[in-house]
C-alpha cells in the first residue's frame, strides 16, 4: 500500500538513528574520560614538581642558616670528633638543627660527617641535610644515601675552617710584623743590640720595658703587656676564642742567650694543632 505525504520515517529508521546517537555518546564519554585522565595526571604532576621544590628550597634555606652557626661556632664544631651541643642530648643533627633555630619539618633528617684534615692542615666536617624519599624504610630513612632522598643539601666545613685558619695564621704575622717593627724603634733611640729587647734585664714592671712581661713560659697575649709595650691593635683570642700566646726564653725555643735575640707567637686550633710565628731582632735597624 503506497505510503501517504506526511507519514512519520519508519521505525527501522528510527532504531538506527537512535544507536548512531548512543554510539557517538559513548565516544564522546570515552575521549572525555581519556582527557580528563591526562588533564588530572598533569595537575597531579605539576602539584608534585611543587612540593619538592618547596621542600628543596626549605632544605637549602636550612643549610645556609646551619652554615652560618658553624662558622660562628667553628669550636663547637670540630674542637671534639662530635660537635658539641651543651644540654642537648639528641642525635648530633637534631642538636644542631635545635642550636641553629631551625624548624624541623617535612622529615628533614641531618647526617653529621666526621672530622676530615685537609691537605693545608686544618680540620673539617661536612653535614648533609636530605628529605628521604616516601617509600624509604629502616637505614634508608637515617642514612643518608642519593638514591634514597627526595631533596638534599650539604653544609661544607671545608672554606669555613680554612677562612678562620687564614685569618688566625695572618694576626699571627701581623704580630710578629709589629713586634719587629716595635724593636727597631727601640733600637733607634738605643743602639745597643745586645741587650734582649724581648726580655729585657729585671723585665717586667722595673725593667727596661716595665710593660712587657717576662714571658718566660707561654703567656697569654692579655697577660703578657705585648699589647701596651708595643701598641699592637688585635684581638686577644683567635677566631675560634683560643688565646694569641707568646714566649721569649729558651724554654719554648726562643734565643734569648744572644743576638739576634727572638720571641715566639703560637696560638692553638680546635682539633688540637698550633699555628706558630717567630719574630726576631732586626739587628741590622741598630
Amino acid at each position: 500500500m503506497p505510503r501517504r505525504a506526511g507519514s512519520s520515517v519508519s521505525a527501522p529508521s528510527r532504531r538506527q538513528g537512535g544507536l548512531a546517537l548512543l554510539l557517538f555518546v559513548v565516544l564522546l564519554a570515552g575521549l572525555s574520560a581519556v582527557f580528563l585522565g591526562a588533564y588530572i595526571a598533569e595537575l597531579g604532576g605539576v602539584g608534585e614538581t611543587a612540593a619538592r621544590r618547596h621542600d628543596q628550597d626549605y632544605v637549602n634555606r636550612a643549610a645556609l642558616q646551619l652554615a652560618a652557626w658553624y662558622r660562628a661556632h667553628a669550636m663547637a664544631m670540630d674542637g671534639s670528633a662530635q660537635p658539641v651541643i651543651p644540654n642537648c642530648a639528641l642525635p648530633p643533627g637534631d642538636c644542631l638543627l635545635r642550636a641553629a633555630g631551625i624548624p624541623k619539618r617535612h622529615g628533614l633528617v641531618v647526617t653529621v660527617g666526621m672530622r676530615q684534615t685537609a691537605a693545608n692542615g686544618y680540620d673539617y666536617r661536612t653535614i648533609t641535610l636530605w628529605i628521604p624519599q616516601p617509600n624509604a624504610t629502616g637505614s634508608e630513612r637515617t642514612q643518608y644515601a642519593a638514591l634514597y632522598a627526595l631533596v638534599s643539601a650539604t653544609v661544607d666545613g671545608r672554606p669555613i675552617e680554612r677562612a678562620l685558619w687564614v685569618r688566625a695564621n695572618r694576626t699571627l704575622a701581623r704580630l710578629a710584623g709589629h713586634l719587629v717593627s716595635a724593636y727597631a724603634a727601640w733600637l733607634a733611640v738605643n743602639g745597643d743590640i745586645a741587650n734582649n729587647w724581648f726580655q729585657p734585664p729585671g723585665c717586667g714592671p722595673y725593667g727596661d720595658n716595665a710593660d712587657f712581661a717576662c714571658a718566660s713560659t707561654w703567656t697569654a697575649l692579655g697577660q703578657s703587656g705585648l699589647p701596651a709595650a708595643t701598641g699592637v691593635a688585635t684581638g686577644l683570642r683567635n677566631p675560634w676564642g683560643l688565646p694569641y700566646q707568646i714566649c721569649n726564653a729558651a724554654a719554648c725555643g726562643a734565643a734569648d742567650q744572644g743576638a739576634p735575640y727572638s720571641l715566639l707567637l703560637r696560638t692553638a686550633t680546635p682539633w688540637g694543632g698550633l699555628l706558630t710565628q717567630t719574630a726576631a731582632e732586626p739587628v741590622s735597624a741598630g
